[in-house]
């Protein structure tokens, strides 16, 4: 699949892409590794990181978007992306492809909001749950296009 100049992951490749991002993503979850200091790099890097695999035909920025809104939840965080003009997260996103990923990485320190809890007991699911995958077959996707 190819956008203007932007080669996206061969479909045969895509069911196992996108199980390691989500083995990686919890890895990084349960290990704790994701921290204040490093949120935004991090919801960066896999939002990039879906990008490139790009497992459906149509609708994965809005599917990016959701995933790593509630990725961000799942870690404390409301990430605001609504509040981002589409053809910045468009131009960063394109340039995350080519670059660093720090301009993405900019964008969403900007939207990033910390959840605020009313006492520890509701802040205890924070980072010990896993992101869900789904059982990923080829029969998931439109291959043969």
């Amino acid at each position: 699949m190819v956008k203007g100049k932007t080669m996206f992951a061969n479909a045969l490749y895509v069911p196992t892409a996108l199980e390691d991002l989500v083995t990686k993503l919890n890895r990084d979850i349960t290990s704790k590794s994701i921290t204040a200091n490093n949120i935004s790099e991090k919801l960066a890097y896999y939002y990039g990181e879906l990008n490139m695999i790009h497992p459906f035909r149509e609708r994965n920025g809005r599917t990016q978007k959701i995933f790593i809104e509630k990725v961000a939840d799942k870690l404390g965080y409301s990430l605001q992306l609504e509040k981002i003009d589409s053809k910045k997260l468009l131009e960063v996103t394109i340039e995350s492809v080519n670059g660093t990923g720090r301009p993405l990485k900019k964008v969403f320190e900007e939207v990033l909001v910390t959840k605020h809890f009313k006492d520890k007991s509701d802040q205890s699911h924070i980072n010990n749950k896993s992101v869900t995958s789904t059982n990923i077959t080829k029969s998931n996707y439109d291959l043969e296009r």
